[in-house]
């Protein structure tokens, strides 16, 4: 039997999804993030972290989703815009995203620092 389970924090400004299985070693997936925007791109910016990077139009409002992938047991690798998670006992999903949208005047703001002090609140870990 597979649980899954996902919850939003407002004051975390994130969504959680947790995946377990009745039994050790059978949770497996490859994890991917896409836009419908042609400016993004995915990459892996460390072992168990993916950034999805993009901007709606030139000059435009810039975005910014990361999600860090938490197994126990098992084996997550990357393979430059994906991670794959291969026969955990568990899998924690934090995700968080941003824009650098400030006002409506006034777009400067930084997603990727927002990215990052979000990730690191919700999961009590600093990006490498």
């Amino acid at each position: 039997a597979y649980r899954r389970e996902a919850f939003a924090s407002h004051p975390d400004q994130a969504i959680v999804l947790e995946f377990t299985a009745d039994k050790p070693g059978h949770i497996s997936f490859t994890l991917k993030m896409d836009s419908p925007q042609t400016n993004s791109q995915t990459t892996a910016v460390s072992p168990d972290t993916l950034q999805l990077t993009g901007q709606v139009e030139t000059g435009g409002l810039r975005f910014e989703s990361q999600v860090r992938v938490l197994a126990v047991g098992g084996q997550t690798t990357t393979n430059g815009n994906a991670i794959t998670v291969s026969q955990a006992d568990s899998a924690t999903l934090l995700l968080v995203a941003a824009t650098s949208f400030k006002n409506f005047q006034d777009i400067s703001a930084d997603p990727q620092a927002r990215c990052i002090a979000d990730l690191a609140k919700v999961s009590g870990k600093n990006q490498p």
